[in-house]
């Protein structure tokens, strides 16, 4: 909501390995009646690509291990406002 997105109905992309966060992360966008869009974490950088294009996602909550994968489709991406990273500093 904070980063500026419209009920209902936005596509929020969610890519990790599984883990709790995945989960609190499905049930919000269900809570707030977005729709989930599950990314794995094998995907190839076109098929990412076209998954953020053809859904118009603008936010996604990824793992450390994926930023990499995000930053180098993001210029292809006009969509994509935000990566939101699941992984806390230690």
């Amino acid at each position: 909501i904070h980063l500026g997105l419209a009920v209902p109905c936005e596509f929020i992309g969610i890519s990790s390995s599984n883990r709790e966060e995945w989960v609190e992360t499905d049930f919000a966008t269900v809570m707030y009646r977005f729709v989930c869009v599950p990314i794995a974490v094998t995907v190839e950088l076109e098929v990412l690509a076209f998954m953020i294009n053809q859904t118009e996602m603008r936010v996604a909550v990824i793992s450390a291990d994926m930023v990499a994968m995000f930053a180098a489709v993001a210029s292809r991406c006009p969509s994509l406002r935000g990566v939101v990273v699941m992984d806390k500093k230690r």
